[in-house]
């Protein structure tokens, strides 16, 4: 586990810290790095969290500024009787994990170092508690690299 210098990293000033930049709009390769199962949300209910970092732009609607990627993203599956075809389909469908005879537990490990392209979206996000508004970037849809 890779150990964090908090000294280093909160001896910022408050007035330098911002918000990270989103993505603009479009189309990126991105790769799986790897996974976490969490209990989240109001029913206490386990997700997946695939992280997966942004390596390239392909298609997007402005250009990007030196130094914007790579980039870390998360991808999260929630892993209830109804949601579980969304993790079956990434796996299958995007990232090309052969299903055959494997259980959905199998093909998870099979996830790391795979490629998938992602459709970006900004949208505007306003966090419980409070009033401002801010804009966010997420993975709206994922695809098959060729």
């Amino acid at each position: 586990m890779t150990q964090v210098d908090l000294s280093a990293l909160l001896s910022k000033p408050a007035a330098d810290v911002a918000p990270p930049k989103p993505l603009p709009d479009g189309i990126y390769l991105f790769q799986v790095e790897d996974h976490e199962a969490k209990i989240a949300g109001q029913n206490q209910n386990t997700v997946l969290e695939v992280n997966v970092t942004c390596l390239q732009a392909l298609e997007i609607s402005t250009p990007l500024e030196e130094g914007e990627l790579p980039k870390k993203r998360r991808l999260s599956f929630w892993l209830t009787p109804d949601s579980l075809y969304r993790l079956k389909e990434f796996m299958e469908g995007t990232l090309r994990i052969e299903g055959g005879g494997k259980t959905l537990m199998d093909m998870v490990p099979e996830m790391k170092d795979r490629l998938f392209k992602g459709m970006v979206s900004q949208t505007s996000y306003t966090p419980k508690g409070k009033t401002a508004s801010r804009i966010i970037d997420n993975i709206t849809e994922t695809y098959a690299v060729d």
